[in-house]
């Protein structure tokens, strides 16, 4: 299961390599309009260019994918987000937990959140990833009421 933007940077990134395989063996055989070397110069930049923006694309669309979970859960409680800080592992409860459920690249997130006037907070992992097998349990992702 992909999530959408693992989906369009699998194909950005697919696609950038097909043509890019597609110019080296044009260049190697000296055929056609691809064989002209200030051709090649304009394409292949334009190539990593492109590579570029869907690798910022995929981070953005995954920080905003993970933003939205959090408000979600959140505002389904019957409380108001007041602030999502982005965190490192390390300065999360999730420290304690072993790699295989809490994994250095994952995304944390510091939560404040106000519910019946009072103000309380929560840790809030998410899967950093392009595939995953099976998602996260919902009880794995969340720790409230963390002090």
């Amino acid at each position: 299961m992909y999530p959408l933007y693992g989906k369009i940077f699998v194909a950005v990134s697919f696609i950038t390599v097909l043509v890019g395989v597609f110019l080296m063996n044009r260049s190697q055989k000296s055929e056609g309009i691809f064989s002209s070397k200030k051709i090649q110069w304009i394409l292949s930049p334009i190539l990593l260019v492109i590579f570029i923006v869907s690798v910022v694309f995929v981070l953005q669309a995954k920080d905003v994918k993970h933003r939205r979970e959090i408000t979600n859960l959140i505002e389904s409680k019957g409380a108001v987000v007041i602030s999502i800080e982005s965190s490192r592992k390390s300065l999360t409860p999730f420290k304690e937990w072993d790699k295989g459920r809490a994994k250095p690249k994952d995304d944390y997130f510091f939560v404040t959140y106000s519910l019946k006037n009072q103000i309380k907070t929560a840790w809030f992992k998410g899967d950093n990833a392009l595939y995953k097998e099976t998602p996260t349990p919902e009880k794995e992702k969340w720790i409230f009421d963390v002090q």
